[in-house]
């Protein structure tokens, strides 16, 4: 269950990264009018940058400490 909890932590302190680096994203989201509208924004973001936010966490998933962990 440790597992889990460090995979689901890693997504999440991944995608606040994402938000807090992506100044252009942030000025979008707080101009959405609703939940709907901020989904589709961040939708486009995400899509655009997926491969690269991907490789990031990949590559923290493989850093050693991480496979320590998991070990």
């Amino acid at each position: 269950m440790k597992k889990l909890g460090l995979l689901v932590g890693t997504l999440g302190g991944a995608m606040a990264g994402y938000l807090f680096s992506n100044s252009k994203l942030r000025e979008e989201l707080a101009g959405a009018k609703d939940a709907d509208a901020a989904g589709k924004i961040l939708a486009k973001h995400l899509q655009k940058d997926g491969k690269e936010l991907g490789s990031h966490v990949k590559k923290f998933v493989d850093s050693d400490d991480v496979q320590q962990h998991f070990g």
